[in-house]
């Protein structure tokens, strides 16, 4: 009695009294030894449970007395020794393998136990005994989704709904294995069932308005987004959802107003600190979001995602010293990247020549984005009989560009499921010999894997323009432009510097650019400068020397094209700037339109951003006709224009000051029959450059793996 009402002290005292009328009374020892574990006596209940067994040395001949194992195998499942309990649930279940309860606890403790195959097995032989048994249909269900059998899982989802119609759970499960089968409707339907059975959960509402939000249906998302705040006014799940729903419908006020109400009931909430950050960087306001970064950094909640994020918007800032910004990348590899450096193993790869290099590349990117015009080109001109290519794909969902990546690579490997360790394994097993990051400090990076050095040789090129901070990487693969010699303190790697003229990069066109036109000046009467750069490049100190130009260049317009023009908000708030500068706003034409080659052709010159350069984009403008001024700054972001015009054979269209890039543009506006010239010959000039040579790169590029393979074999 005093066990079931969860006494378990004066439990305790009563079976030792038992005991010690009858020492051979073995059902007390059970009792005594559950209820010792009850009480987290682990130790002394183990020693009891194992009382019992030598007090029975017929144990396992007797059926009857199974019930000692399933104790033990209870008591080490609590105490979480996995291994144990798994034992000696099966010791049961020899002794009795109708034991409903050994065999649940066993799927429990295999699942646990990472052996998923295993736990459905026992689940199975559970059912025969209880085929409604919900928890283990649910359980079931659960595996089979995780091991991406969502057909099975949810069959066994709508058993447990057979058993038990009311348990709101089962049906928010069964509505996730559709959304991962992409089945969007009946993900939709089994949520709405969940909130007709329980219409105060405000969980399923979220999870149909991210259902919404994922297919860019921003107003059905907010609806029921809203609907599940009336519910709870105070969840901070909902008012985060819907602020980000409002931020990306361009509603930043409203979207402002419950980050900042989130942070009144959990200012730890880092989340609402971060998405406060980005929105101040997307509507100019550098110093707010810094400021935003810098409280979730203090709070030290989610840390790794703030400093990623921080390292990432930071080397936008435009009054920071490229020191200043560095001693964050050095905070970073303090926290996450030299713990982990007593923990390196040493490789299987012997120290000696290879014929053949396995390269593993990792990236969020192997899909629809601006990496492709560089990475596509170098992977389809890989060496094979030189190198063995792995992609490393991070990636939610494949596209059509995924399909093309694929086509080009030895092995493709899904790792988005990956913990840093298990992927930290994958890499060691597969005995990859130089590791290429692509990512940095971008959305969805495996920089954690990184720190951990699974490979001999690591790298990091293309994907970031910066530093990563970690120490663990070898080298930073750029060009002499980029990172010019004596800039070296400024990163945490190595960089090595490819030779023979060529840039850190090629470049590959898209097939829609079409032609070039004749110069818009010539039937202007006027010149247009522009730019199809993102916001966060166009700081105060570009706006600023932008408008100088525009003052200097008569009648001179600036044309600027990019995804947060659409913005009416951002719009508005850019135009603004410029007034502050004294330029009216007939001289500015801000939209959104894409692609942006008709754009790039009313344009007359390309302005390039500092201290943050563009990058594809300067590509872009080059094989359109269009001739760009760059401020070469600071190492390496500051530089990346410098890189690609030193490539070309301009480097007269680089400043070195913000002096320079303002009498650089104004001289180029002043002449449109050179103008005209350049124009026409930009195309063919890009054409035979070293920056679309992609078989020169490539081999440029092999050979700089090929030494770093070498160096590792002779340290």
């Amino acid at each position: 009695v005093y066990k079931e009402m969860e006494e378990y002290n004066q439990a305790i005292s009563v079976y030792e009294k038992a005991i010690e009328l009858n020492p051979e009374y073995y059902e007390a020892y059970n009792n005594l030894g559950v209820a010792l574990g009850k009480n987290e006596q682990y130790e002394e209940a183990e020693k009891v449970l194992k009382q019992v067994i030598k007090l029975k040395p017929d144990l396992i001949a007797d059926p009857k007395n199974f019930i000692s194992y399933f104790y033990l195998g209870s008591l080490y499942h609590d105490n979480n020794d996995l291994k144990n309990a798994i034992i000696h649930y099966k010791k049961s279940l020899n002794l009795n393998p109708n034991y409903f309860n050994s065999w649940f606890k066993l799927g429990i403790a295999s699942n646990n136990f990472k052996k998923p195959y295993e736990a459905i097995h026992a689940y199975e032989k559970a059912l025969e005994i209880n085929p409604n048994h919900v928890e283990t249909l649910n359980n079931l269900g659960t595996i089979h989704h995780y091991i991406l059998q969502y057909a099975k899982s949810i069959e066994y989802y709508k058993q447990a709904i057979k058993s038990n119609p009311h348990l709101n759970i089962l049906y928010s499960n069964l509505a996730l294995a559709y959304k991962d089968l992409g089945d969007i409707r009946n993900s939709i339907k089994y949520y709405k069932l969940a909130i007709e059975n329980d219409p105060n959960d405000e969980v399923p509402l979220n999870q149909i308005g991210q259902l919404f939000r994922e297919l860019n249906n921003l107003k059905n998302a907010s609806i029921y987004f809203i609907n599940a705040i009336e519910l709870k006014p105070n969840s901070i799940p909902s008012n985060f959802n819907l602020a980000c729903t409002l931020i990306d419908m361009g509603i930043f006020n409203h979207a402002k107003n419950y980050l900042n109400k989130i942070i009144k009931l959990d200012r730890e909430y880092v989340k609402a600190h971060l998405k406060l950050g980005e929105m101040n960087f997307y509507l100019g306001f550098f110093d707010k979001g810094l400021f935003n970064f810098l409280n979730a950094v203090d709070i030290g909640k989610e840390l790794k995602l703030s400093f990623s994020l921080l390292n990432f918007y930071i080397n936008y800032s435009p009054d920071m010293s490229a020191e200043e910004i560095f001693d964050y990348y050095k905070k970073y590899d303090h926290r996450f990247g030299l713990p982990f450096k007593c923990k390196w193993k040493s490789f299987p790869q012997t120290k000696t020549p290879k014929q053949r290099l396995k390269i593993g590349y990792v990236s969020p990117d192997f899909k629809q984005h601006s990496m492709q015009n560089f990475l596509m080109p170098t992977l389809y001109h890989h060496n094979h009989h030189k190198f063995e290519i792995f992609a490393f794909a991070e990636l939610k969902e494949e596209d059509k560009v995924s399909s093309e990546y694929k086509s080009h690579v030895d092995h493709w490997i899904r790792t988005e499921k990956m913990k840093d360790s298990e992927l930290v394994e994958k890499i060691r097993s597969l005995g990859i010999d130089i590791l290429v990051d692509l990512a940095g400090h971008t959305r969805n990076n495996r920089l954690g894997v990184f720190a951990q050095k699974p490979a001999p040789v690591s790298l990091s090129w293309l994907g970031y323009g910066y530093t990563t901070g970690l120490s663990a990487i070898d080298y930073f693969l750029t060009d002499n432009v980029m990172v010019p010699k004596g800039s070296e303190h400024l990163f945490s790697e190595q960089p090595w510097r490819l030779e023979q003229n060529y840039s850190f990069c090629c470049y590959q066109t898209k097939l829609d650019m079409g032609d070039v036109h004749p110069l818009p000046a010539l039937a202007n009467n006027f010149v247009t400068f522009g730019s199809v750069s993102k916001n966060l490049r166009i700081n105060s100190k570009v706006i600023s020397i932008w408008s100088s130009i525009l003052k200097r260049v008569k009648n001179s317009k600036l044309l600027v094209n990019n995804f947060d023009m659409n913005n009416k908000e951002v719009k508005e708030i850019m135009i603004e700037r410029f007034k502050l500068n004294n330029i009216s706003c007939d001289r500015l034409d801000f939209f959104y339109k894409t692609p942006p080659w008709d754009s790039m052709r009313q344009i007359d010159i390309a302005l390039d951003c500092f201290p943050h350069n563009s990058g594809t984009t300067l590509m872009e403008h080059l094989y359109m006709g269009n001739p760009f001024i760059t401020y070469s700054n600071r190492p390496s972001v500051g530089k990346i224009g410098a890189s690609i015009l030193e490539t070309l054979g301009h480097p007269e269209w680089i400043a070195t000051s913000e002096k320079e890039y303002v009498e650089k543009a104004v001289a180029l506006a002043s002449d449109p029959q050179k103008l005209s010239s350049i124009r026409q010959n930009l195309r063919a000039e890009m054409e035979a450059s070293p920056l679309m040579d992609h078989k020169g790169f490539v081999r440029e590029l092999e050979g700089a793996y090929q030494a770093m393979w070498k160096k590792w074999c002779s340290t």
